[in-house]
């Protein structure tokens, strides 16, 4: 990528968008699972609240990058029920062009609860997003001037194997977060979206994971990818660029409260380093920096902020400017 900035330019956002129920569990599940009978696992929470918020991994990669100044062109399906949302997308100037309607299935929702040591488990249906949207190559083609680079996040497998196809072909670079989707995707599906990647992201189960499914280690794949990002939750990130291992330390907080979002939020600030020409050390300061707001807050877009907040905050944790 080109370090003359690009933010003119629009974030092309391929994922989810959803309705999200969050819900809270005061005790611990792992006090209600017997390992011995895993085979017949049957169990039950009673959870002392939940609350419906805006989500999908494409919708809160768009907030994040609306309260960083930037413009999303959102790819996603959507349902019948899609009107509060698409009003929250014009509000925040997101791009909806790439939305394509479903009149009879509803949107896509998650259901995500969360334990008192921040353990989550969530089931999620598809509703629309089990049907492709994914452009065309000439209307890729067509936007490419208008684009400084993509995100891949979790969507339906068929959309997340055409991008991984025609991204390189339309010459848009993108990063990827394959996230719950890594399990789902054909182990060579998932390779080719690895290797034509600018930036693979991922949190360090899931890059456990990648290393099983596809059978490549950690170095074939830094030999692969330009840029290599694993979270790694209270301990901060890791960046590996070029050959060169960056240390991003953790925002410390007096208040989490959900951790719901806070990888989304992290690839938003990815997103915004790597068009602002910024150095990995900065962009991966950065990053954390957008990734602490979500966890303060019960919903992934609950969170506010503008450009001006988060360099005074990066000045003050880091005693640089940005």
């Amino acid at each position: 990528m080109s370090k003359v900035s690009l933010t003119n330019k629009k974030i092309l956002v391929t994922g989810s968008v959803a309705y999200d129920r969050i819900m809270d569990y005061p005790g611990r599940f792992s006090d209600h699972i017997l390992p011995g009978k895993i085979h017949s696992l049957s169990v039950s929470f009673l959870i002392d609240s939940m609350k419906e918020e805006f989500g999908g991994t494409a919708g809160n990669v768009a907030y994040s990058l609306a309260c960083l100044g930037l413009t999303a062109r959102v790819v996603s399906p959507v349902g019948r029920d899609i009107g509060p949302y698409m009003r929250r997308f014009k509000k925040y100037g997101v791009d909806t062009v790439g939305l394509q309607k479903d009149a009879v299935l509803p949107t896509a929702a998650a259901y995500i609860m969360t334990d008192r040591t921040n353990s989550q488990i969530t089931a999620f249906y598809p509703g629309a997003m089990a049907k492709p949207a994914w452009p065309s190559l000439n209307t890729l083609k067509r936007w490419r001037k208008d684009i400084a680079l993509a995100v891949v996040s979790p969507a339906n497998s068929r959309d997340m194997g055409s991008a991984f196809r025609d991204l390189p072909r339309a010459g848009i670079p993108y990063v990827l977060d394959a996230g719950q989707q890594i399990p789902a995707l054909p182990p060579a599906v998932l390779r080719r979206g690895i290797m034509g990647a600018y930036v693979l992201t991922a949190n360090d189960y899931e890059m456990a994971l990648i290393t099983k499914i596809t059978k490549l280690s950690k170095a074939q794949i830094c030999r692969n990818v330009r840029v290599l990002v694993t979270t790694l939750g209270s301990r901060g990130s890791e960046i590996i660029a070029d050959g060169v291992t960056y240390r991003i330390p953790a925002i410390k907080l007096k208040n989490v409260v959900d951790p719901t979002g806070a990888g989304d939020a992290y690839r938003a600030g990815i997103v915004a380093g790597i068009v602002r020409g910024y150095s990995w050390e900065t962009i991966g300061r950065l990053a954390s920096i957008v990734g602490s707001y979500p966890v303060q807050y019960y919903g992934t877009q609950e969170h506010v902020f503008t450009w001006n907040d988060i360099k005074k905050k990066y000045s003050k944790y880091f005693n640089k400017d940005l």
